[in-house]
């Protein structure tokens, strides 16, 4: 039986990731740059590489920003981006729209990845939004564009958090609380 309180990440993945974000949110800011407007300076571009220039690290990055469903994924932690579409309540033409705008984020996720996996001083217009005169294309530019944007957000913000969680064994934790104790 596995255990209960199983991560989505490895202990390896954690390492990583505090490795490479913690107390250092200026990362975050680069990554948003690179998968956002691109155009990174040469600073910019060395410091992906060297945060993301291995395998494991894009894997962990992937896993992130674009995660697919694993037979061995924890209970309750199975999650794709298909599975965050909401269709409740939405008809015909509103479904297409959002079907069409996710699959439309999903093509944005990979093409960010990308700008971090090969970053580059060529500018990226990832969340550029201007009106075609097309009602259902704006409609799906627009809501693809937001919802990559909140994403983006949230997965960064996610891996600074996760990089500044402390862990530590039971042991640990009871010697730390003896010590608090007695002060």
């Amino acid at each position: 039986m596995k255990d209960k309180k199983q991560m989505r990440y490895s202990d390896e993945e954690l390492n990583l990731l505090k490795s490479m974000f913690a107390d250092n949110e200026d990362l975050a800011y680069t990554v948003r740059k690179a998968m956002f407007f691109g155009g990174l300076n040469d600073a910019e571009i060395a410091t992906l590489k060297a945060n993301f220039g291995t395998k494991e690290a894009m894997a962990l990055m992937s896993k992130s920003f674009y995660p697919q469903i694993e037979s061995t994924d924890p209970l309750q932690q199975v999650v794709d981006l298909w599975m965050t579409v909401d269709l409740k309540e939405k008809t015909g033409d509103d479904v297409k729209i959002v079907l069409k705008a996710r699959q439309q984020l999903i093509e944005r996720v990979e093409k960010a990845l990308q700008a971090i996996a090969e970053p580059s001083a060529e500018p990226l217009h990832a969340i550029a939004f201007n009106l075609t005169g097309d009602t259902e294309t704006d409609q799906i530019n627009l809501v693809a564009r937001n919802v990559f944007i909140n994403h983006v957000a949230m997965v960064l913000n996610s891996a600074v958090l996760l990089a500044g969680t402390k862990t530590e064994t039971v042991e640990e934790t009871v010697k730390r609380i003896q010590k608090d104790s007695s002060k």
